[in-house]
């Protein structure tokens, strides 16, 4: 009976997880949807950048994004100011976070237009690999339970990046706490975790993309300015001087540094 009512207990906790993590994903969804049907232009650029790190894949809110990038294409020589042209190119750089070839196929009709010229299709040409990163990174995004009950959808999916062996995406979750300005103290150990794990793989450091995802996860971690993760500064440093980090990285270190003074 003890095990049995253990047992009980363990699959409502699991349950319980299953709903908050349900709930969550909702919120974060209607959200976007509320921005992209009533949301200004400022509003809807600013989620056309949360979207390349919220792992969200819904067509509710990828059909609004479309339904917007048609209504405000036209000729490049109608393009009065910089900012419609920018606003084009956030909403294309949005639907390859979709990672839906179904919205692939639509961005190929638009620019097969006659009426488009170079602005479009530059857009459209830069955003088709992009789907390819994401029908297997929003997966990995989003995960598929909830870190830390008390953080919120966002915060949670950033430990996800973190965590995940795709250096791509630690890299992207380091400029998301940079650029979000991110502040959490989990979130912040957790990028303190990988970039102690990348540094001890001497073997890598002259990667590029390894040296570029650590000299983010500094940035990003520097931002806080929480004197106990001035340890990790004078751990890389230390690791330039024993010629196991390329100086880049020894570089970041060094500067950020200076924020904890």
């Amino acid at each position: 009976m003890k095990m049995r009512g253990s047992i009980v207990f363990w699959l409502s906790l699991a349950l319980l997880n299953v709903h908050l993590f349900a709930g969550i994903y909702e919120d974060d969804v209607l959200n976007f949807i509320r921005i992209f049907k009533t949301g200004s232009n400022d509003e809807k650029k600013e989620a056309c950048e949360s979207l390349q790190w919220e792992g969200i894949s819904d067509t509710r809110v990828y059909d609004l994004v479309l339904a917007d990038l048609k209504k405000r294409i036209k000729p490049d020589e109608k393009y009065e100011t910089k900012q419609e042209n920018d606003q084009v190119a956030w909403l294309v750089r949005a639907l390859a976070c979709s990672g839906n070839d179904v919205y692939k196929e639509e961005l190929a009709k638009i620019s097969k237009a006659e009426l488009l010229r170079s602005l479009v299709n530059k857009h459209i040409e830069k955003s088709q690999p992009m789907f390819e990163f994401y029908a297997k990174w929003n997966p990995i995004i989003f995960g598929d339970k909830i870190q830390f009950e008390q953080l919120s959808g966002s915060e949670n999916r950033t430990i996800n990046m973190l965590k995940s062996k795709e250096l791509e995406l630690v890299r992207l979750g380091a400029k998301k706490i940079f650029h979000e300005h991110i502040d959490t103290p989990e979130v912040l150990d957790v990028a303190v975790e990988t970039l102690r794990s990348e540094l001890s793989d001497a073997q890598q450091s002259e990667d590029s993309l390894t040296v570029d995802t650590m000299s983010w996860l500094l940035k990003a971690i520097a931002i806080s300015a929480e004197p106990k993760y001035e340890i990790v500064f004078e751990e890389v440093i230390k690791a330039y001087e024993q010629k196991k980090v390329h100086r880049k990285v020894a570089s970041y270190a060094k500067k950020y540094k200076k924020h904890f003074n």
